[in-house]
């Protein structure tokens, strides 16, 4: 990436401003001069917004507009945000918004608006930052929908205090490994049902909690936790809730799905493949009840979600106390509670390895996507580490995929419970546990290690499973 200085500049020469204008116009659908005097937009844009210019080598690469002209209601907009086509996909789009971001914040605002369409590059972006789509508007002249989109500031800093979990030393298998096992119990997290979805929507409930949510959409399989811990969630707070169920409607409700129903939660059994259609149609089935319905990725894919592990990294610290981790094992999906670990590690134990078992997905993706998320949280946090160009996301233990299982990984579910009452699932913490123990005897994780088993948990998994 190219070393990149951000300035906040009111007074960008009206030339400079027309010329990048001109070389986004065709990224615009449809295109900007179709609908405006370029010339005049940019004047427009100079006497009446804040500009945040991306400049390198001197040279002006992108900017972002921004109308911060309703102190009273506390909301701003951005209009137009654009990069040249030479330097995108380097993450200053990303570093333009979390300056936007950083500023409305010092200056009161609760919430920041601005529109693109369905579809575009932009919008996975948008949504990566906690924009939710307000609405859909037919209005540009061709099928291509406007999406209006919104987000809600939260404030970090005054998020509660999560619930703490104990972090233990399990003497027959450490014995039996030759290593300092230790296992930090996030199964036993006393909301929501544990587990790390659980900790997660914690940091995510208390961030909206004055957002006059009344309802909630997510997603998820058969067998997962974030459905079941959100179905919970939803209910303590007496809101509505559907949940896209990316699976097959089994003919019995078992575990987690047994769970999410008993709970009055609406399931929606869907295809793979139009999980964000289903879940579009559901916010706009909520919103048509007049509600105010929350959107949370599948597994609580968010930088609250990155957030939350990287304050639980904090608390491991404190438990640790004077011993110092070699590696943390931890089960691995969305990636954001890798990324959260990672970020934190990073800081605080810049020489432990961070070792993520893939859960579901295959090594390139589920890199590409922990690395991100902890670009996100980094940018977020003002940057605390230099991040890595790599990490450790193992997929050799799926076996045939995500909820599959195979002999090997049977048998050390077993061995775990036996050896010392270590409960684990054969979808998510079992494979984590598995894959441990494979390292620990190939050597990749060297004798008397300090290992911490970062258990997320999935007891209600492994009861529902009949394969043990």
């Amino acid at each position: 990436m190219h070393h990149l200085k951000l300035i906040i500049e009111k007074d960008i020469e009206l030339a400079h401003l027309i010329d990048l204008l001109i070389e986004m116009d065709t990224d615009f659908v449809p295109r900007l001069s179709q609908r405006v005097s370029l010339n005049e937009y940019a004047k427009k844009l100079i006497k009446l917004s804040n500009i945040w210019v991306a400049i390198i080598d001197n040279k002006v690469i992108g900017f972002i507009s921004l109308y911060c002209n309703d102190p009273l209601k506390k909301i701003a907009y951005i209009p137009v945000i654009g990069i040249k086509p030479e330097y995108r996909r380097q993450g200053i789009a990303s570093l333009l918004l979390n300056k936007t971001i950083k500023y409305l914040k010092t200056e009161g605002f609760e919430s920041l608006t601005l529109e693109t369409w369905e579809g575009s590059s932009a919008q996975y972006l948008y949504e990566n930052f906690g924009f939710i789509i307000l609405e859909k508007v037919s209005d540009r002249g061709i099928e291509t929908l406007s999406l209006k989109m919104k987000l809600w500031f939260g404030n970090f800093e005054n998020v509660t205090i999560a619930p703490t979990t104990s972090t233990e030393f399990l003497k027959n298998i450490s014995f039996n490994l030759d290593v300092n096992f230790f296992v930090k119990h996030d199964e036993l997290f006393p909301c929501f049902g544990g587990g790390n979805k659980a900790r997660k929507l914690f940091t995510l409930l208390k961030k909206n909690k004055t957002k006059d949510y009344n309802a909630v959409v997510t997603t998820g399989s058969n067998q997962s936790n974030h459905i079941r811990a959100t179905s919970l969630l939803a209910s303590q707070l007496g809101w509505k809730s559907i949940m896209i169920i990316h699976d097959k409607k089994p003919k019995l409700l078992q575990g987690n799905m047994k769970i999410a129903a008993l709970t009055g939660a609406e399931l929606r059994f869907t295809d793979k493949s139009i999980v964000k259609q289903s879940m579009d149609n559901a916010m706009d089935d909520l919103k048509s009840q007049g509600l105010k319905p929350l959107y949370i990725w599948g597994g609580g894919h968010c930088i609250e979600g990155s957030f939350a592990y990287y304050e639980a990294v904090k608390e491991l610290k404190e438990q640790l106390g004077n011993i110092v981790p070699d590696f943390i094992v931890v089960a691995s999906g969305t990636g954001t509670t890798q990324a959260g670990i990672e970020v934190g590690i990073h800081q605080f134990y810049p020489h432990c390895k961070v070792l993520g078992v893939s859960v579901a997905r295959n090594e390139n993706k589920g890199k590409s996507s922990i690395l991100e998320s902890m670009k996100e949280l980094n940018d977020y946090l003002e940057k605390p580490i230099n991040l890595p160009k790599d990490v450790s996301f193992d997929d050799r233990w799926l076996g045939d995929g995500y909820k599959k299982t195979y002999p090997e990984l049977l048998e050390t579910i077993r061995w775990a419970a036996k050896t010392e009452g270590l409960l684990l699932d054969p979808t998510y913490t079992g494979k984590a546990f598995h894959a441990c123990c494979n390292y620990i005897h190939e050597g990749i994780i060297p004798k008397k290690s300090n290992v911490i088993f970062w258990n997320t948990g999935g007891l209600i998994n492994l009861i529902s499973s009949d394969k043990i």
